[in-house]
């Protein structure tokens, strides 16, 4: 099973990353922050990320091999594991990387005041961000108005960096399977039931982030 521990870690790093990425640049003016923000906005600028593989998947783990054997011997003679496991590596990264996009679009959502169609209100950036990227040296350094800002193009390049890995790893995807006949009616469903079982406890902890920051923002907008 996934670390849930190793997933939030992973949020808390990408955040604290860019956040010190933008307060070193305080005493400048505002729009050096897009400046130093751009420089995280390369899929590539992360690979060590990208490459790290959830133990399930690992090879010296058996669970991956044992389940493909079990449920679909003639899959499994047909294809190489390792072949399978590289494709179930792409799936569990893009699984993981739209978890992200959707925390982060989240937080967006709340800091615009447009959390969803029937409740709009005052912006509200939330506890759970602000208190992974503030330092009190920080916020004595700026009003208002440029903290917002700051949070804004942070939260905006977190999303375009999912978003352009995203891309990254779907074009990989669609290479690793062109050439494997029917894959969509043979391996993509059991696959993407292994997986998506593998991190259900991860995907609650990120649905129970998403609806801790509704009701924050629900609270603030009836105060």
């Amino acid at each position: 099973m996934v670390d849930n521990e190793l997933f939030e870690v992973d949020v808390l790093e990408n955040l604290h990353d860019l956040s010190t990425s933008n307060t070193s640049s305080t005493d400048h003016k505002n729009t050096h922050v897009n400046e130093d923000l751009s420089s995280c906005t390369n899929p590539c600028s992360d690979d060590a990320e990208h490459q790290t593989i959830p133990t399930y998947l690992l090879s010296t783990d058996p669970s991956f091999e044992h389940f493909i054997r079990m449920q679909h011997m003639d899959i499994a003679n047909s294809l190489d594991i390792e072949k399978l496991r590289a494709i179930a590596i792409v799936i569990h990264q893009l699984k993981m990387i739209n978890l992200e996009i959707t925390l982060w679009s989240t937080i967006l959502k709340s800091g615009t005041g447009q959390f969803n169609e029937s409740h709009t209100g005052p912006p509200l950036w939330p506890e759970l961000f602000k208190k992974l990227i503030d330092s009190p040296v920080h916020q004595q350094q700026q009003n208002n108005d440029t903290m917002n800002e700051i949070y804004l193009n942070i939260v905006q390049s977190r999303l375009r960096q999912l978003k352009q890995r995203e891309q990254y790893y779907q074009r990989k995807y669609d290479e690793q399977i062109h050439p494997i006949d029917n894959h969509h009616t043979t391996m993509k469903p059991f696959l993407q039931t292994f997986i998506q079982d593998k991190l259900h406890s991860v995907q609650m902890n990120f649905e129970h982030n998403i609806t801790l920051i509704g009701y924050e923002f629900e609270d603030h907008r009836l105060a």
